[in-house]
């Protein structure tokens, strides 16, 4: 099971909302975070391309990077692992907290229900 630091996890989540973005567009939306110089984003993206989390194109000569990984799937991953290693209860559990937020949709919301009931019956 993958874990993602913090940065990561947000440009991940940067792509699922854009779905594509230039290297130049995912720092300009994280710069005020991290305080890092472009280079070093690029840094990142480029290692998370070679983690296979990222894939990238050229398109009109400008490098365009998009999410590999279910934005669904990295959700249950990482709420498993909290469920199991830091609450020692049920993922499914956690499942009200999405009621209210907009990090997923409803789809999503019932797609991750799915892959949580999955993973607990593979216990």
């Amino acid at each position: 099971m993958q874990q993602f630091i913090t940065t990561e996890f947000d440009i991940l989540k940067l792509l699922w909302r854009y779905k594509q973005l230039s290297g130049r567009e995912i720092h300009e939306k994280t710069c005020s975070k991290t305080k890092w110089a472009y280079s070093t984003t690029r840094t990142v993206v480029e290692r998370m391309v070679k983690k296979d989390f990222l894939s990238k194109e050229v398109f009109h000569g400008l490098i365009i990077y998009k999410a590999k990984l279910s934005k669904v799937k990295v959700f249950a991953s990482q709420i498993s692992v909290f469920a199991d290693k830091i609450l020692e209860r049920d993922a499914e559990a956690l499942l009200p907290l999405f009621a209210k937020s907009e990090a997923l949709s409803e789809e999503e919301i019932a797609e991750l229900r799915d892959l949580l009931q999955s993973k607990e019956s593979e216990k």
